[in-house]
């Protein structure tokens, strides 16, 4: 319709001499343009609408997964929050594992969240208390969060900065007797190997 009514008026200003060639040429080019424009904005709007879409139903997945967990959440008063359960998946999702709070601010940004930094080390301490990761503290200056809540040790490469699971049972511990006032809480064995470095060298 609009190209329509374009057409008419073009025709009738050329008729009465005020208008060129010229600037019609100008004018379609123009309106060329404009529609490109808004062809290509509605092109963004529709990849928006999948994408959200996308993160709609991820998001759902995630909350089916990990139903246990989001209730343990929410009966200790922490909301199940969208940036918590993107970082529950991150967390368990991919297997038995040890992981930095930095490494996993790294694969926040490749999943495109907005998530802060100070969102994911508040996570990982809330997780950590309710005792659904636990804390691994490798050097003054560095912490790994392990995802294995059975009962196990750590062996710790230093030369590497990797940290292996190690079943209770290869490890003999002489605990000594616990005063009847006290009650012990956990026990947290890490074994630190490091390279042999050449004699020669």
């Amino acid at each position: 319709m609009m190209e329509k009514i374009l057409t008419l008026l073009v025709g009738l200003l050329i008729a009465l001499g005020g208008w060129s060639l010229s600037r019609t040429f100008e004018l379609s080019t123009g309106q060329a343009v404009l529609e490109d424009k808004v062809e290509r904005l509605e092109m963004q709007v529709r990849l928006m609408d999948e994408k959200m879409d996308e993160m709609f139903d991820m998001d759902e997945e995630i909350m089916k997964q990990h139903e246990d967990l989001f209730k343990k959440l929410e009966n200790s008063g922490i909301r199940a929050t969208k940036q918590r359960r993107v970082l529950a998946k991150l967390i368990f999702d991919k297997g038995k594992r040890h992981i930095s709070a930095e490494n996993l601010f790294d694969e926040v940004k490749r999943e495109e969240r907005k998530i802060s930094m100070a969102t994911v080390y508040n996570t990982l301490k809330q997780f950590t208390s309710l005792g659904l990761i636990k804390e691994i503290v490798v050097d003054q200056n560095k912490s790994l969060y392990c995802n294995n809540n059975q009962s196990h040790y750590h062996l710790y490469i230093e030369d590497e900065g990797k940290v292996i699971d190690i079943p209770t049972k290869n490890i003999d511990l002489d605990i000594p007797s616990i005063p009847a006032c006290l009650q012990l809480h956990d026990i947290d064995v890490i074994v630190r190997i490091r390279t042999l470095k050449d004699k020669k060298s």
